[in-house]
């Protein structure tokens, strides 16, 4: 699992101390991947755990610095098409960090899809 990069889970944590901070209920590395990667998920279960961390998810896209947010793709933790997909399962859009995501995710696609088209396999 992805968590078990050392650099994943340094940033992983260091984005929780400030998603938990404020709230009652800490959420874990595994909650916070698992929600995330099972975006878009047709498993019924896998939504249910998204939409039941959906406050903490909200302080990830909005009170976790973009820096943050950066490094946790860099380390390999999930990609920015991953985060894009979780923005839009869980109908957020109106946390400060949603723009970037989303330019971030689109330029990921451009050049991965620039990447393919040069493929000469």
């Amino acid at each position: 699992m992805r968590l078990m990069e050392s650099n994943v889970q340094k940033w992983v944590s260091a984005a929780l101390k400030t998603i938990n901070a404020p709230r009652a209920r800490e959420a874990t590395e595994i909650v916070l991947l698992t929600a995330i990667l099972t975006a878009g998920s047709e498993d019924a279960t896998q939504r249910r755990l998204g939409l039941r961390w959906r406050a903490h998810l909200c302080s990830l896209f909005d009170e976790v610095p973009v820096a943050t947010l950066h490094h946790m793709v860099l380390a390999g933790a999930f990609t920015f098409p991953e985060l894009q997909s979780a923005v839009r399962e869980y109908s957020l859009g109106g946390e400060r960090n949603v723009p970037w995501i989303e330019e971030m995710a689109s330029i990921y696609l451009a050049a991965t899809s620039a990447a393919g088209s040069n493929d000469t396999r």
